[in-house]
């Protein structure tokens, strides 16, 4: 389920000051933020389009580039000039590896900017669950600050999020996921069979 806590009228400024990091916490719940202020894009996705400093007037492949505003940073995706060259960012949670009994959570991030190159600026945002199926895409088209609900079907061990845009820039990064004990797990099975 998405839900869209903010919209932005204007298109071109970002806007938010963070001075928070990259953070990542384990234990039984686990949080991850990224603001992108740093390069931990590059070391924490396992899967990612190159990094440029600069993007090149003419490219044919997907690139990602850090976009500096007026108060902070935020992680530019430029699609190449080839069909289906869209720029690509993919993570899975836990970073550090797998944590069984994964039973909910929620992803939450801002498009700063949206700038519209033919025919607009596009995101899609994929999230899918090792192991247990099920997952969704989401597409946007618009800056705002953005929280999708993340609900496996059944407890899992990681969860997968793939960014694949162009023409939006992506901020203030955040994953937050709920585990069950082995215990809890049964029970939580018996609800999730209540309600199919």
């Amino acid at each position: 389920m998405r839900r869209t806590i903010a919209s932005r009228a204007g298109v071109g400024l970002l806007v938010l000051s963070l001075t928070l990091g990259a953070a990542v916490s384990a234990g039984a719940d686990y949080t991850y933020f990224d603001d992108f202020s740093g390069d931990d894009a590059m070391t924490d996705s396992y899967w990612h389009s190159p990094f440029v400093e600069e993007v090149p007037p003419v490219h044919l492949e997907g690139l990602l580039s850090y976009i500096d505003g007026i108060n902070e940073r935020a992680l530019g995706f430029y699609g190449g000039f080839e069909v289906s060259s869209e720029a690509y960012l993919g993570y899975a949670f836990p970073v550090a590896g797998p944590a069984p009994g994964i039973a909910s959570g929620a992803l939450s991030f801002e498009v700063p900017i949206a700038w519209h190159r033919p025919p607009q600026g596009l995101m899609f945002v994929t999230v899918s669950y090792e192991g247990v199926g099920g997952g969704f895409t989401e597409t946007f088209t618009q800056s705002g600050v953005y929280e999708l609900e993340i609900v496996p079907p059944a407890p899992c061990e990681r969860v997968y999020v793939h960014f694949v845009g162009d023409g939006m820039a992506l901020d203030d990064l955040s994953v937050t996921l709920m585990s069950v004990t082995p215990t809890e797990r049964e029970t939580w099975g018996a609800i999730k069979a209540l309600y199919r």
